[in-house]
């Protein structure tokens, strides 16, 4: 098709579906399937949900779900708004509001987990404390997403400076 031939309806909806599609399975890939996991015991009656209660804090089921929902929608966002500057700058948004919510889920590095002795009410004994202390993992992981938030600033630059007053992108109507 030639750059002068108008395209018609079907084709800009196809475009348009194909591209929904393909953001909302990128962002299941790149958070969803986490949300999935965090409350199966919640959607699959039968599954023990006091167990996981037991072991995992409240705090951080919350945090963890507020952290993969929200790379979830971001990841929907960038893959939606390809062609244009705006991934760059949700990418960099992405970055930041990680590096933020892991460091308020994990506690700077030092995760304590409680898990208690009584199974169905029936008192076994002490509880078991677990401490974890990860920060020079979490220092990586920041470390990366700081590189992501340059690496994106710097397309962003880049595409500005190459990209020509066009409007939309070609792709879209």
């Amino acid at each position: 098709m030639g750059e002068n031939e108008e395209k018609t309806e079907g084709e800009w909806a196809r475009i348009i579906i194909q591209r929904i599609l393909s953001a909302l399975v990128w962002g299941l890939i790149m958070g969803g399937e986490m949300l999935i996991f965090l409350h199966l015991p919640n959607v699959i009656p039968g599954l023990d949900n006091e167990i996981m209660e037991m072991i995992l804090p409240e705090t951080i089921v919350n945090g963890a779900t507020i952290f993969f929902a929200a790379f979830m929608m971001l990841e929907v966002a960038i893959r939606l708004l390809k062609g244009t500057v705006f991934p760059y700058i949700l990418g960099v948004a992405r970055a930041i509001l990680s590096i933020v919510l892991l460091v308020q889920i994990t506690n700077w590095g030092i995760i304590t987990l409680t898990i208690p002795s009584k199974i169905r009410g029936i008192l076994i004994g002490n509880a078991i404390v677990l401490t974890f202390n990860f920060q020079k993992a979490l220092g990586a992981v920041l470390l990366i997403f700081l590189i992501s938030i340059v690496k994106n600033m710097l397309q962003a630059v880049y595409f500005m400076s190459q990209r020509e007053e066009k409007g939309f992108p070609e792709e879209l109507p």
